[in-house]
Formats: C-alpha cells, structure tokens, sequence
C-alpha cells in the first residue's frame, strides 16, 4: 500500500470519527418488551416486540450510528449478526459495551463479578461505567417527549422506523449545533500511523 494510501486511510478514519470510543449499548426506546401491533396492516392482530440501539462518540457524546431491529435476540446476537455494521469498523476501534455484549471482539466490556473481582478489576468496571453512561443522555434526548418512542406503537414497521430516522437525525443535527456535552480535546488523528500501517494490506 502507497503512502498516499495509507494517508487517505487515515483522513477518512479521522473525518469519520467513528466508533473508536463510541458506546454502543442497546437503548431501550421503551420499545424493548413494548409490543408493535400492526407490523403488517393487512394483519390487524399482529403483534411484535421491536428493540433499538445507538452508538455514540465517546469523547463529545454525538450520535454515529442506530439500528432497529425486530425481535427479542440478545443483545451480542444481534450484535454479531449484523455484519454490515461490525464491517463499518475499523480492525483498531473498539466499542464500550455492558455485560450482556461479553464475547464480542469488537467491544471492551465489564468484568463479570461472581465475587472475586480484583481492585483492578473493579476499577475497570467503574471507569467503563462512567463512560458507558453517557449514552444514556442521549436516550433521553431521543425519548423524552416522544409518545411514538415511549409508548405501544399501533402502526407499521416502516412507520416506526421512518419516525426513529428522523427523531434520530434530528437528535444528530442539535448535538452537533450545541457542541460537544462533554469536555473533549483536539482535533487529533483518531488512530496513529503505526496503527494504520499494522493494518493495512
């Protein structure tokens, strides 16, 4: 690989400022365990449950990615099957995730306690936590006053996810116009050239 391509590799890793530190962790949207009716609108008596996620940057808290999903997997199942997302990573980002993403290499996850955790370890825990949580404001920024979001949906599947892509986009456009919620540095190169040259093939 040329050095002009290993420079372009590593303006489009810093112009995307991807998920190297963005928390993907399953928001709830009060959808899971709500019951969609009406997936089908020739089907009135249908019902199904519908989960959602989103990923965030770590650093200012913007969203970068979301997903709707149907069904009642779990969450590192739904993670490891849906291979476009998990492609859109670079092999050097990581994730932050809870414990239920344990096994997914892409995430760095909480040590599970069965009452033998380390100081170390239990520090780990609470640093991921700390920074876990802030995807947590952004849920409420998508749910809060949102009926179609926090309530049983009587509508469509398409409907549903037509109101999610624009709440979404619209929760991505007044992040960015307010600025970073949190104190964050730089800009700098998401990932270092030695890192880049490591992966480049």
């Amino acid at each position: 690989m040329t050095s002009d391509s290993l420079s372009a590799l590593r303006s489009e890793a810093t112009y995307r400022d991807t998920m190297i530190s963005a928390v993907i962790h399953t928001i709830h949207l009060a959808l899971i365990h709500s019951h969609v009716r009406s997936l089908l609108t020739r089907v009135a008596t249908c019902t199904h449950v519908v989960t959602a996620d989103l990923g965030i940057m770590l650093g200012p808290g913007f969203p970068v990615d979301y997903s709707l999903q149907l069904g009642v997997r779990n969450d590192s199942r739904k993670w490891m099957e849906h291979t476009a997302r998990r492609a859109r990573m670079y092999p050097w980002e990581y994730a932050l995730g809870d414990k239920a993403y344990v096994g997914c290499p892409e995430f760095l996850t909480e040590f599970k306690n069965f009452g033998t955790l380390s100081a170390e370890q239990r520090n780990w825990n609470d640093t991921l936590q700390f920074f876990r949580g802030r995807n947590e404001h952004l849920v409420a920024a998508v749910k809060d006053g949102r009926k179609a979001l926090s309530t049983t949906w009587r509508g469509s599947f398409a409907g549903l996810a037509a109101v999610l892509r624009v709440v979404m986009h619209m929760v991505a456009l007044e992040e960015r116009m307010l600025g970073p919620r949190y104190d964050c540095f730089g800009p700098w190169p998401v990932c270092p050239n030695s890192i880049v040259q490591r992966y480049a093939h």
